[in-house]
């Protein structure tokens, strides 16, 4: 795994997802997934897998998949379709770096080749105590270091982007309490800390020195230790099991060890789950080797959609945002008089594209005047995932307006004599509500006005600040969503 290739930043969802394979509490921050396709199968030919145990994709989309029991390293297009093979021995871990060359790890050393496949180097020999003895896993971090887990035993090192030994964290320097038991992944995040399973139930962080960070995700994670990654806003995602009746799923923890949600459930696409390797590709999906079907699952993100605040008016504007999230993606509003809705525009969704960011989406209707109606966005991707937006309450109407300004009675105000002032004229459906402010001339010219601090009604008793200064009434009205601000004409000067 390598946090050195391109990442998609992702964002939590405020809307209800309908897809299969999630698993999300209402609180979770992290994306929706849902299952889009697998590949492979168990067996020797190409495009099968005796054993996968680790996934790693490139810049460019391509999936490798190591295959330590059939010797192999397998190619395949962002589609799932096999096209090369590399033969190693017995590969266990993979890493990509900034260059796109890959890392192996297997036959007790680590192999770096380049994009097309082509040996550049290796080191690590069995034996050395400062060589990765057996690394079963490996990840680069943002200098190009290389981390090698080497669990039987138990330590993790760090070498250089040229091979070069730099340190070890083993049971005796670790920093923890007891012994050092890993398992075979690791992850780096951003921040170059690196993760790794302890004793099978807890994960261990370490900063880029090899300082214990601490320990998390006690009584999250129950004995599958094989898969363990890192997405785009530096959440662990770990493979764990519960109940036999509940199968097996991954958690999601942050660096705190708090639980963001879990992706899986007992059955995905008709067999049952049991997650191994987890990567995720440039657009920031999860790929997940399935350890019971022996087959590499790519997962996608759902759109994301938020309704937003309709224009209301002689017509009206629907209004909202959605995300594709790097996946083909559409819209629709959905309205009515309940939150059943009942009426779907446009008949034909419309296409926001498959971008990484939010993309405005609106619709105008007509609709009966002085009615109530409730409405959402509804986001639909090309994998069949749907996600639908929050709902909004609306009352239509002819937006306020006002015809003839406010009036100050008297018309020259005197200190310590109340001073009202009129509404003005007003249109609109409903009536328009109002509210006040009253601003003193704060010069003898006139050339600024100051808000009168606690003057709020429709009426204002001057004060001594007052005298020989113009006050003009400010006077806000409001219907539905429409609001506009009128002010009076200036009075005369205020009398001692």
């Amino acid at each position: 795994m390598s946090v050195a290739r391109a990442r998609r930043s992702v964002v939590a969802f405020a809307a209800t997802l309908v897809i299969a394979g999630v698993i999300a509490s209402p609180a979770s921050a992290i994306p929706n997934y849902g299952y889009s396709f697998s590949f492979g199968s168990l067996g020797f030919g190409n495009g099968q897998f005796y054993s996968a145990e680790d996934i790693e994709t490139n810049s460019i989309g391509t999936v490798y998949v190591a295959d330590p029991l059939n010797n192999r390293v397998q190619f395949f297009t962002e589609g799932g379709e096999y096209f090369y093979q590399m033969k190693e021995v017995e590969p266990m871990g993979l890493a990509i770096d900034s260059n796109d060359n890959i890392f192996i790890a297997g036959n007790k050393e680590i192999r770096k080749n380049n994009v097309s496949a082509e040996f550049i180097s290796s080191f690590g020999s069995p034996g050395g105590s400062n060589s990765p003895l057996t690394p079963a896993d490996i990840d680069i971090d943002s200098k190009g270091n290389i981390w090698a887990s080497d669990f039987p035993n138990n330590r993790l090192q760090e070498f250089n982007s040229k091979g070069e030994y730099i340190r070890q964290i083993n049971s005796v320097n670790w920093g923890g309490t007891g012994e050092l038991h890993l398992s075979r992944p690791i992850a780096v995040d951003s921040k170059d800390n690196v993760w790794a399973f302890n004793n099978s139930s807890t994960i261990v962080g370490f900063n880029s020195e090899g300082k214990y960070l601490g320990t998390i995700g006690q009584g999250k994670i129950n004995s599958s230790p094989y898969g363990l990654a890192i997405d785009a806003e530096d959440n662990i995602w770990a493979t764990s099991s519960t109940l036999e009746q509940e199968g097996k799923y991954i958690v999601v923890l942050n660096a705190k060890g708090e639980e963001l949600g879990r992706v899986g459930q007992k059955t995905v696409a008709g067999a049952t789950f049991d997650p191994g390797s987890i990567e995720f590709d440039r657009n920031g999906n999860p790929w997940i080797y399935n350890r019971i079907t022996s087959s590499v699952q790519r997962w996608l993100a759902a759109p994301s959609a938020t309704t937003g605040t309709p224009i209301t008016g002689l017509e009206t504007t629907l209004k909202g945002t959605v995300n594709p999230h790097s996946t083909s993606t559409s819209y629709q509003f959905e309205y009515g008089l309940t939150t059943a809705y009942g009426t779907t525009v446009p008949f034909n969704p419309t296409a926001v594209g498959s971008g990484a960011v939010d993309v405005a989406a609106s619709k105008v209707i007509s609709v009966p005047k002085e009615t109530t109606y409730h409405y959402r966005i509804v986001a639909t991707n090309s994998a069949g995932m749907t996600t639908y937006g929050n709902d909004v309450e609306f009352f239509t109407g002819i937006p306020a307006k006002n015809t003839s300004p406010p009036v100050v009675s008297p018309s020259t105000p005197t200190k310590g004599v109340p001073a009202t002032t009129t509404n003005g004229t007003w249109t609109g459906t409903p009536a328009p509500t109002f509210t006040y402010r009253w601003e003193r001339c704060s010069d003898a010219l006139c050339t600024g006005w100051t808000s009168i601090s606690g003057a709020k009604s429709s009426t204002y008793t001057p004060v001594a600040e007052d005298v020989g200064h113009p006050l003009r009434s400010v006077v806000t009205g409001r219907n539905g969503t429409a609001v506009e601000i009128v002010k009076s004409s200036p009075t005369g000067l205020v009398k001692p």
